[in-house]
């Protein structure tokens, strides 16, 4: 075989491997650019499921702070009830020992006037009652009429109390049923509220369902999150891997182009 036929021959050789190689590259090409989309696919699905993730623990930390805050407010509401119910109580039995005062000083008063006008009328009738016993018994008899007036005074203002008092009562009674209803629309049970700092992990609850099912949800969205993040991180790996392969076949093709170049070169000359 001649030099020509021997150069021709290797041309058609590296022809063949030239094609070969713009082939393997071209496939490989393609397997790159589907993994970019499938990479930049899951890279979408992990940017949304971090936003998902985020709003989901805002909410979840605005649940936990509004149900710290009704279970102190709750707390409170209590207090102000019991307060509120021993002071109406004490007062009413206040009330209660006036209106006694009052009635003994009713029938006091009552014995002391009767006396009094007996003795003024005796004296009318009996010079030898004395001028003194006669200005004793008015005096005292003014006296038994300041008492009662004062007494009855004091019982106005235990009344005036005790009206201010239940009140009072009826408000802070409205107040709790207002936080009532605030766990009612929560669906949290009075029994359920603990105080808890938002970031803390709050235990189970059998008892309260919008509470067990926001944390279903922000497992579910924290679980989802995880699993995309492991999805896009091998979707990255299998995209680095293509572009070393897609790598390795464009310098195949540069390489057998150059010695493509170089047959046909020989050959013309």
């Amino acid at each position: 075989m001649n030099i020509t036929a021997i150069r021709t021959n290797t041309l058609q050789n590296l022809i063949r491997q030239y094609n070969d190689a713009t082939t393997t590259a071209a496939t490989a090409d393609a397997a790159y650019q589907s993994y970019c989309n499938k990479a930049d696919m899951y890279q979408n699905l992990y940017t949304q499921a971090v936003t998902n993730t985020a709003t989901i623990n805002a909410q979840w930390a605005m649940f936990l702070q509004l149900k710290s805050s009704l279970a102190a407010l709750s707390q409170t509401s209590d207090d102000c009830n019991l307060v509120a119910d021993v002071s109406y109580n004490n007062i009413q039995k206040l009330v209660k020992k006036w209106e006694q005062v009052l009635q003994k000083t009713v029938e006091a008063t009552d014995a002391i006037n009767l006396a009094s006008d007996y003795i003024i009328k005796r004296k009318a009738s009996n010079p030898l009652i004395s001028n003194d016993l006669v200005n004793d018994a008015t005096t005292t008899a003014k006296n038994a009429t300041t008492v009662f007036t004062a007494v009855v005074a004091a019982l106005t203002s235990a009344l005036n109390t005790l009206t201010s008092a239940g009140q009072a009562k009826k408000s802070t009674e409205l107040t709790g049923l207002n936080i009532d209803i605030s766990m009612a629309a929560l669906l949290v049970p009075k029994s359920d509220l603990v105080i808890t700092s938002p970031q803390s992990t709050p235990p189970p609850s059998d008892h309260s369902p919008l509470e067990k099912t926001m944390k279903e949800l922000l497992d579910a969205t924290t679980a989802k999150q995880t699993a995309v993040l492991a999805a896009l991180n091998n979707a990255n790996a299998e995209k680095a891997t293509a572009k070393e392969l897609l790598d390795t076949a464009n310098g195949k093709v540069a390489s057998t182009l150059a010695a493509l170049n170089s047959a046909k070169a020989a050959v013309a000359a």
